[in-house]
């Protein structure tokens, strides 16, 4: 075969790959367009909550009742059509539906969907062209997105998670190119907003930071107390209250809950009605475990970080372990780890080496796949060590990310400039 004809034969086998690539995101799309406008008027617990906090907000309501699972519960059925919820966010959550708390709840549903997908379309474009992914690459990262089982949790119960996925980004964006501001503000509103990205706190506290860390405090300041005057100084004890009691509610101990808490809570702490079959009964461990792995998660990427400062892998395995350590993450929670595995991609690439694409696949695919880890059969004994996929792909994405930057770190001559200068390279 002459030159010119291998030549034409790689364009044509090019321009085959780029229409087949095409195709998938067109079919993708539309599956994700049709989910999306079914679960759009569908009544939801988690859009109820929000919603119900907004209106009970607008109208004036005392928010410290809202901690209160049987009051609350009822104000949920009075402001959502047939379903009923608890609340276990911060006071200021409220304020997300704030400005659509004059609709009614189908109304209001439709309009956050709108919000939501209006975040989607700017956030992943932001997110890749950050990540430096080839175009190509970056059309698969969008299909593997529109497949992606927690996004379409998010979108099917109507949660804020596309908003704090935005938010991580911006963040991410201001922690590698050395805006402060951004850095810091975009913190600050993850906090106020769901208590969300605490972890990334300690990061930039690790780093001195300090710029960002009084931002993101004046943050978290100016909407709290311009707030207070409505949200109330009670809503704030009573939510204290709540947290103290999230990580030890019984319900952690079922495997909806894909976490590090749930996992020792449903191995270790007997309940006659969450979890009547743990494998050991051993409350002592259910408690201890969980701080013990945040100590863990927290050490080990602090150490990575002290070598390698400003990494996008050490940022991406901060964004991961606040995930894996929230006692509250559900399938939906995991929508942030969009962030982290548009990191590992261009790691991958960057590294082109098969143990890094066996291990990217390995803690990808667990995350994104919607596998039956509800079963009812995988909730007794040894077996239920199958029903937590996406605790363990988060947690070997998190393994990876920090070892290739540990890895980066005990070079001769490491990059000295950190992400901002290619840190994915080569590592």
């Amino acid at each position: 075969m002459t030159d010119s004809r291998r030549s034409r034969a790689r364009q044509w086998l090019s321009t085959l790959g780029l229409v087949t690539l095409g195709a998938v995101v067109l079919v993708a799309g539309w599956r994700f367009a049709t989910l999306v406008a079914r679960a759009a008027v569908r009544p939801s617990a988690c859009f109820g909550a929000h919603y119900t906090l907004a209106r009970l907000l607008a109208n004036g309501e005392d928010l410290s009742l809202t901690y209160d699972d049987t009051w609350f519960a009822g104000q949920s059925g009075r402001f959502t059509p047939g379903v009923t919820d608890i609340n276990v966010n911060p006071p200021t959550t409220a304020l997300v539906l704030l400005p659509l708390a004059g609709l009614e709840y189908t109304g209001a549903r439709i309009a956050w969907t709108a919000l939501s997908l209006v975040l989607l379309a700017v956030t992943l474009p932001w997110l890749l062209r950050e990540a430096r992914l080839p175009w190509p690459w970056a059309l698969g990262f969008v299909a593997l997105t529109l497949v992606y089982q927690p996004l379409a949790a998010n979108f099917h119960v109507a949660n804020v998670y596309v908003l704090l996925l935005a938010l991580a980004t911006a963040a991410w964006y201001g922690y590698r190119a050395g805006n402060e501001v951004v850095l810091g503000i975009a913190l600050g509103l993850m906090l106020v907003i769901k208590l969300a990205g605490g972890l990334l706190w300690v990061l930039a506290l690790s780093e001195r930071r300090w710029r960002a860390l009084a931002w993101g405090a004046a943050t978290v300041a100016a909407v709290a107390l311009g707030s207070l005057p409505w949200i109330g100084v009670g809503a704030w004890r009573a939510d204290a209250a709540a947290l103290a009691f999230a990580a030890t509610r019984p319900e952690r101990a079922v495997t909806a809950y894909q976490s590090v808490t749930g996992f020792f809570h449903h191995f270790f702490a007997p309940d006659p009605v969450w979890n009547p079959a743990p494998l050991l009964n051993a409350p002592g461990v259910a408690f201890l475990g969980p701080w013990v792995a945040l100590l863990a998660l927290i050490g080990a990427g602090l150490w990575v970080a002290r070598s390698r400062p400003r990494d996008d892998r050490v940022f991406a395995a901060f964004v991961i372990a606040g995930v894996v350590a929230s006692p509250m993450s559900l399938d939906y929670t995991y929508t942030m780890l969009l962030l982290p595995s548009a990191i590992a991609l261009a790691w991958a690439l960057e590294r082109r080496s098969p143990m890094a694409w066996v291990l990217l696949a390995a803690a990808f695919l667990p995350v994104a796949a919607d596998l039956p880890y509800r079963s009812p059969g995988l909730d007794h004994g040894a077996w239920a060590l199958l029903a937590y996929p996406k605790l363990y792909g988060a947690l070997l994405l998190w393994a990876a990310l920090l070892g290739a930057a540990w890895l980066a770190g005990t070079r001769a001559h490491p990059d000295p400039g950190g992400a901002s200068s290619g840190a994915l390279a080569g590592s």
